[in-house]
């Protein structure tokens, strides 16, 4: 009876503490202002 009660406290704590980190994912978006040449050797060095 307690292993069931301590192994289900487990698996609620891991789910409160999993569930936040997916809400607080931070997208970036820049923008460079480069010419395009430029921009495409700094991706692709090896073109």
């Amino acid at each position: 009876m307690s292993v069931t009660l301590v192994a289900g406290n487990l698996g609620l704590i891991f789910l409160l503490m999993t569930v936040p980190l997916g809400l607080r994912t931070v997208t970036v978006s820049r923008v460079i202002k480069a010419d395009r040449q430029r921009l495409w050797q700094a991706l692709w060095p090896a073109d």
